[in-house]
C-alpha cells in the first residue's frame, strides 16, 4: 500500500471514528459476507474442506518423507 494510499484509509477510518484496524477489519468482513451473498456459502465450505484435505495430504507426505529418510539412516549403519 503506498503512503497516500495509507494516509487516505487512516482519513476515512478517523472521520468514522475508528481505529484503521478496526475499520480495516469492517471492510474485511463486508468483502467477505459479500463473496458469500454473490458465491453461495456452499462454495465456500467445499473450498474450505478442499484445503484442509490438501493441507493434510503435505502433512501426512513431510510425515512419510521423514519416516524414509529415518529407515534409510538406519539402514546405512
Amino acid at each position: 500500500m503506498s503512503p497516500e494510499e495509507r494516509d487516505f484509509v487512516a482519513a476515512v477510518a478517523e472521520s468514522q471514528n475508528m481505529t484503521v484496524s478496526a475499520f480495516a477489519r469492517e471492510w474485511i468482513l463486508l468483502a467477505c459476507k459479500q463473496l458469500v451473498e454473490e458465491e453461495g456459502a456452499g462454495n465456500f465450505a467445499a473450498i474450505a474442506a478442499r484445503e484442509e484435505a490438501e493441507r493434510t495430504k503435505r502433512r501426512q507426505e513431510r510425515l512419510a518423507e521423514k519416516s524414509l529418510a529415518k529407515m534409510a539412516k538406519s539402514i546405512d549403519v
